[in-house]
């Protein structure tokens, strides 16, 4: 064969390859893990019997870490003295390098002598995070030890058996920790489903509708978010009608953000009515002024699974 006939058939080959993603569609189980803290070294393994709050953040974190420590001691405080003992808050830094051990005791004292910090290196960070569906990103400033950084925001519940069984928003109330607190031996493990693993067609993309401004029309379904406007650290609900003729259906809409992934966002899709399905997600807050976000609706097409990509954009109020 000649090499212009290879070469033909080699680019025509590739040019006929369908680009497939995996997502992982495998919910966070959460997980025991051991960590270097202010109280030396803290095993999740020895808070059985105890509701564990934790968070993620960093000592010099401008608003969402302070309300979330200073909400969480009201609550304590709140408590009898006999309960104080069941409930223990672990504030995890995702700044390495300069919220050493003994800056995080003096940060969360201001707060808390209960409260214990910890600290490790950024792969067991990234470990840990995982296990949660957490993330966080590093923002460079203008000199060594002026960085920032965006991290997840929402604050999960680990209860005495060892389960995590809630995410709750940073700035709950007093009232809405007590209730978590005392109901979390009773609930059940959060995202006990396990999927396996799925290689994700993307099939269509639409780039200009704003899902936080309209509806949005994309191949045979319209898809909505209510309430509008779009604001972080709520629950919405995402709606989604066929307007054409497929048998495809749509099962769940995986939620991201395009430069700064805040974390495990799949709401499943359940039948409403012929041609519309609903779900609901809670939009976590974030340190940047504005967010940008992939909203991608997975199909089921027979033994395939197939997105639409959509975006919308969010813009973070006075916290």
């Amino acid at each position: 064969m000649k090499m212009w006939m290879i070469f033909f058939f080699l680019l025509t080959s590739l040019l006929g390859c369908e680009k497939k993603i995996e997502i992982n569609p495998a919910a966070p189980q959460g997980g025991d893990f051991t960590i270097a803290s202010t109280h030396g070294e803290f095993s999740t393994k020895s808070q059985r019997g105890k509701v564990l709050f934790l968070s993620f953040g960093f000592t010099q974190c401008p608003a969402i870490c302070p309300r979330t420590l200073s909400n969480l001691s009201q609550m304590i405080k709140s408590l009898p003295e006999s309960e104080r003992t069941k409930v223990q808050v672990l504030f995890i830094t995702v700044d390495t390098v300069q919220d050493t051990i003994p800056v995080l005791k003096e940060h969360l004292g201001k707060f808390s002598p209960s409260f214990i910090g910890g600290n490790t290196d950024e792969k067991n960070l990234k470990s840990i995070m995982d296990k949660f569906g957490a993330t966080f990103k590093k923002y460079p400033g203008a000199k060594p030890g002026t960085e920032t950084f965006s991290h997840t925001t929402v604050i999960f519940i680990i209860n005495q058996s060892g389960h995590l069984v809630d995410r709750i928003n940073f700035n709950s109330s007093v009232v809405k920790l007590l209730a978590t607190f005392r109901g979390a031996q009773e609930k059940s493990p959060l995202y006990a489903k396990h999927r396996s693993q799925r290689m994700i067609k993307t099939i269509a993309e639409n780039r200009a509708c704003d899902l936080a401004q309209t509806d949005c029309k994309i191949d045979n379904f319209e898809i909505s978010l209510s309430p509008r406007p779009l604001k972080p650290e709520n629950t919405f609900k995402v709606l989604v009608k066929k307007i054409g003729d497929t048998k495809v259906i749509p099962i769940e809409v995986d939620i991201q953000g395009v430069e700064l992934n805040m974390g495990y966002i799949r709401p499943t899709l359940t039948a409403l009515k012929k041609d519309e399905y609903e779900g609901e997600f809670f939009l976590p807050a974030c340190e940047l002024s504005e967010m940008y976000w992939k909203a991608r609706l997975i199909l089921k097409a027979s033994q395939d699974y197939e997105a639409l990509d959509l975006y919308f954009k969010t813009y973070s109020s006075q916290l």
